[in-house]
């Protein structure tokens, strides 16, 4: 037989012979040693799920001497404040949880925050109810069915007083337990908006991003082509250029040719002028029109270079600052899409969680105005439905 018992604030195991100090233990060992009797270990056991018995992760970031808030606790377990209350103010639960309370306030130890993990792993994994689980754990009194009694009149010193019957303190306490769960249901549909909101901003947020990647990836686009287009039009007209200057080389050569063929023949001719028969015999005499060549005067055709400077560094430049700026926000790309699929998944878990807990409700509420409420809520497995498409086309 194994039981727990603390000496000098230390929890110990008192085995048969031996005494075992938790305080030299694992968080890992010391659940193995202190629960293998209970009914909840022992049930998770023989269905199965040895491995999830151990929740390594969940150990790992609990301390043997701290107190935890009911937050602080459904922040470890990864559930939600109001569902650790739901399962403690029913049931019984609280009692085998072993929850401390001061007020209204809650706080459990390393143990309990356990002993809450094996009641949520019965919940996910095979749909056990909080009353089944308090069945199980022996904190739910058996319910005594007494046969309907009529009011009964009580006399005492001449007054009369109508003892209440115990059908209607249970039926009373039924509309507690009804007005409780609606409570708790509301509180779910007001997550349920805030989880819908945070994922419509996702979508905002990927379609901004979308539209910014199109609108820069078209200014990259456009700044390309201007670049190729200024280019051609650069290489036409250097070759345009190279043959003009070519053509211009030829007039000129051919101006300067005939010009001098001209000053030639009219030093000819003028050699030759008055030059007779005796002018051959006796010599040429000196004529007083011997002169200088006449000196002949021409302009060379000339090309006037103009400005070649382009728009293409400044284009360049531009280009390279819209390149480091789609770079930036390619970056942006996955922290986005990563922020969609979280918000997505959040989404359609409290969706599922909100459409079981109005079956259950819708199931077991007697209450026709309750009833009515829950049967116009638009929350079901089709809701949302045009939002979702989104998932779809992913």
């Amino acid at each position: 037989m194994v039981r727990e018992n603390t000496i000098d604030g230390e929890f110990q195991v008192i085995d048969e012979e031996k005494v075992i100090n938790l305080e030299e233990m694992t968080l890992q060992e010391e659940i193995e040693t202190v629960f293998k009797d209970d009914p909840l270990y022992q049930l998770i056991e023989e269905e199965g799920l040895t491995e999830e018995l151990i929740p390594n992760k969940l150990l790992d970031g609990l301390n043997r001497k701290n107190q935890y808030t009911i937050s602080e606790a459904a922040e470890k377990l990864e559930k939600k404040d109001y569902q650790l209350r739901n399962i403690l103010q029913r049931n019984g639960l609280e009692e085998y949880v072993q929850v401390t309370q001061a007020g209204k306030l809650y706080r459990l130890d390393y143990r309990g925050i356990y002993r809450l993990y094996m009641i949520f792993l019965l919940q996910d994994r095979f749909g056990k109810r909080p009353v089944d689980i308090a069945s199980l754990v022996g904190v739910m009194p058996e319910t005594i069915k007494e046969e309907p009694s009529k009011s009964k009149q009580v006399v005492r010193k001449g007054i009369t007083t109508t003892a209440i019957p115990s059908d209607f303190t249970e039926q009373l306490s039924g509309m507690e337990n009804q007005m409780f769960s609606m409570f708790l249901y509301m509180q779910m549909t007001r997550e349920y908006d805030l989880k819908k909101q945070n994922y419509v901003k996702a979508l905002e947020d990927v379609s901004a991003w979308e539209k910014d990647m199109e609108h820069i990836n078209n200014l990259i686009e456009l700044h390309e082509s201007v670049i190729q287009l200024v280019r051609e039009e650069e290489s036409e007209l250097h070759s345009l250029r190279t043959n003009m200057n070519e053509i211009v080389k030829g007039i000129n050569q051919n101006l300067e040719d005939t010009v001098k063929s001209q000053v030639e023949m009219y030093d000819r001719v003028k050699t030759n002028e008055n030059v007779g028969f005796f002018g051959k015999l006796f010599g040429k005499k000196k004529l007083e029109q011997d002169r200088p060549s006449p000196k002949v005067e021409y302009r060379k055709i000339s090309i006037v270079e103009e400005d070649t400077r382009t728009v293409v560094p400044s284009k360049i430049d531009e280009l390279e600052e819209l390149k480091n700026s789609r770079a930036e926000l390619e970056k942006r790309k996955q922290i986005v899409h990563e922020n969609k699929e979280k918000a997505l998944e959040e989404f359609l878990e409290i969706k599922d969680k909100i459409v079981v807990e109005k079956q259950r409700l819708l199931n077991g509420i007697n209450n026709p105005s309750i009833k009515l409420f829950l049967e116009q809520d638009p929350i079901d497995k089709n809701s949302d439905s045009l939002l979702l498409e989104d998932r779809m086309d992913d």
